[in-house]
């Protein structure tokens, strides 16, 4: 059953429905007892498992319906949209996988299959590096995808975590409402970097965890400065500033990125800097006009964003220190001098 727009997963960075579709029905061709449902493309939108369970169930009111889905995924259940009420209409049952522990407090059942590794990400490993995954995979599908060329994967810049897995980490250290909010920097750094013709999965990349040690406690954010001796300067601000400069380390440790345009780039995300690559100007910008952000300026730093990064940098600069003199706050050093360095784009 191939979903429309995948939860929590930035439709951007998804192969589109039609292409599932159709390797679907190539992994499948002449193997009898299987079949597709389409209920969630026709349906269209964010393909909730919870909406198509009550669909199916309206539909065939007399079938029992079972769930597979593997070990990462049942880590992943208490961050199902109304779990509480999926688990009475729909019988989980949970697939072993390697790394993963099979343990949960909701009723799944578990299955005992020959644990083998293998995932989407060894799959994407033989494509980039130009093996082809024979006996993994038809060889239909091998050569539908090769023809398509639609392979794209964050592995590379996190020490080998696959997109499931690196979703589950993410969402697990913040509110649903921070996870949709980096979901929605994703996919607005996606875009500018097409704009401005940088590489899209390091802006997707840093986009999506650029908030990653957001909801961490001042407490360890005061060791983080402290373990990597970092100015004690620091211990002076609060979370707005250290999520980013300090959160860097804390990124650094859990998920093992180490790109230096990345990382400089969450570094600056809220506070600026004089000399910005184009990497930082497009997360430092996404984080003010992703889809979710709803201010009275946003809808005109959305049409700036579009016409240049340096203008959008400066607009939102002039608004952010705006707000915060009017609050009577104090500013953040680099972001006086972010502001010194952009304001005169707010003229051209």
């Amino acid at each position: 059953m191939p979903e429309y727009e995948p939860p929590h997963v930035d439709k951007k960075n998804t192969i589109d429905e039609k292409h599932r579709l159709k390797m679907l029905e190539l992994a499948i061709e002449g193997v009898d007892g299987l079949g597709i449902e389409t209920i969630e493309l026709e349906r269209k939108g964010i393909s909730y498992t919870y909406d198509t369970m009550k669909l199916l169930i309206e539909k065939n009111p007399d079938v029992d319906y079972y769930f597979i889905i593997g070990a990462d995924m049942v880590d992943y259940l208490p961050k199902w949209h109304k779990i509480e009420e999926l688990i009475k209409m729909v019988q989980f049952v949970g697939v072993q996988r390697p790394k993963y522990k099979a343990g949960t407090s909701y009723p799944v059942i578990w299955v005992d299959v020959p644990l083998m590794d293998i995932s989407s990400s060894m799959i994407r490993h033989h494509f980039e590096n130009g093996c082809r995954p024979n006996f993994l995979m038809p060889q239909t599908v091998i050569d539908y995808i090769e023809k398509k060329d639609f392979i794209m994967t964050y592995e590379a810049y996190t020490a080998g975590i696959e997109r499931a897995e690196l979703l589950g980490k993410v969402a697990s250290v913040m509110s649903e409402k921070r996870f949709n909010h980096v979901l929605g920097v994703e996919k607005t750094a996606i875009e500018l970097a097409e704009r401005y013709g940088y590489d899209t999965e390091k802006a997707g990349l840093a986009g999506l965890i650029h908030d990653y040690a957001k909801e961490i406690s001042d407490q360890e954010f005061l060791d983080l400065i402290d373990k990597y001796q970092l100015d004690p300067e620091l211990k002076k601000w609060g979370n707005n500033v250290w999520h980013g400069m300090v959160g860097i380390y804390k990124i650094q440790e859990d998920l093992g990125v180490t790109d230096k345009e990345i990382l400089r780039s969450i570094e600056t995300h809220t506070v600026g800097s004089s000399d910005m690559s184009l990497l930082d100007k497009i997360v430092y910008v996404a984080d003010y006009i992703e889809p979710n952000r709803r201010f009275p300026l946003v809808e005109e730093a959305r049409v700036i964003a579009k016409e240049s990064l340096d203008k959008a940098v400066a607009y939102e600069t002039v608004h952010t220190v705006e707000h915060l003199a009017h609050q009577a706050f104090p500013i953040f050093p680099q972001t006086i001098e972010t502001y010194n360095a952009y304001v005169g784009f707010m003229k051209d």
